[in-house]
């Protein structure tokens, strides 16, 4: 064997569907913490509430960018700045967005209705925040579990399994002499840096006269390229069930494709 089991493996593992399915269980597992922390966040904010009137002391308003579907937005951001006193007394000062129609109505002196975190009076807020975040952390769980839960996680172990399957096949499979018949585009796959995959189709006969087709892993056309119709190829079977084969594409197992080539020369 001219390579590691681990290497093998790897070898078959690193394709599309395993970086799709990879990247995006970390980007759905990562929603899903993200959401957790915020929640936590609202959990501790929601067993030290403390709700007090304010008064407003001035507003701001400005241009702030966020992000959208097409691309950074600005827009204009309405604020009112505010100031309150804690149960101890000590005055903290506090800054909220609102609509435009509030900011236009709102003046210095008015009363405002503001709830803030005991244990850090500097985080306030607009009663009723509560409810808008519980809808947000939803809706970020759950978009965090689709990708997490229906496409990356079975999509990485789809590509982990059959990895597994193949490696194996070529490290414990029956060898057989096969003959390469074409390097076929793979139109149904997913694309490799942007480019078209190619797998080398062939085809094996055993002892019995008993002939089976196969094809090899996707590759890039650079690597697929490598094979010319006509030229041998090592094809490692399941000698239960030779439809289960694999081309040995990697060149693992060369010294038995030298013994074949051997044989069929003496012969």
């Amino acid at each position: 064997m001219n390579m590691s089991g681990a290497r093998l493996l790897w070898l078959y593992l690193h394709g599309a569907f395993w970086w799709v399915g990879l990247g995006c269980a970390l980007f759905g597992l990562t929603l899903i913490l993200l959401g957790l922390s915020l929640w936590w966040g609202e959990q501790r904010f929601q067993e030290h509430i403390v709700r007090v009137t304010a008064k407003v002391t001035g507003k701001e308003k400005g241009f702030e960018t966020r992000d959208s579907k097409n691309g950074k937005v600005s827009e204009m951001a309405y604020h009112v700045v505010f100031v309150f006193s804690d149960a101890g007394g000590q005055q903290h000062q506090g800054k909220m967005r609102v609509t435009a129609e509030d900011w236009n109505y709102a003046k210095s002196g008015d009363d405002l209705e503001i709830e803030y975190d005991s244990t850090d009076p500097g985080t306030s807020r607009r009663p009723g925040t509560e409810v808008h975040a519980v809808w947000g952390l939803l809706l970020l769980g759950g978009i965090g579990a689709f990708f997490a839960f229906v496409i990356g996680i079975p999509l990485a172990t789809t590509a982990l399994v059959q990895s597994v399957r193949r490696a194996h096949l070529v490290w414990h499979g029956a060898p057989a002499l096969g003959v390469v018949s074409e390097v076929a585009k793979n139109d149904s796959a997913l694309q490799v840096n942007g480019q078209g995959t190619y797998r080398m189709v062939y085809s094996f006969t055993l002892e019995n006269g008993a002939t089976y087709d196969g094809r090899g892993p996707a590759q890039p056309w650079s690597l697929a390229a490598r094979w010319d119709p006509g030229e041998n190829i090592l094809v490692l079977y399941d000698p239960q069930n030779p439809r289960h084969n694999e081309a040995d594409v990697w060149e693992s197992r060369n010294e038995d494709l030298a013994k074949l080539q051997e044989q069929g020369d003496a012969g």
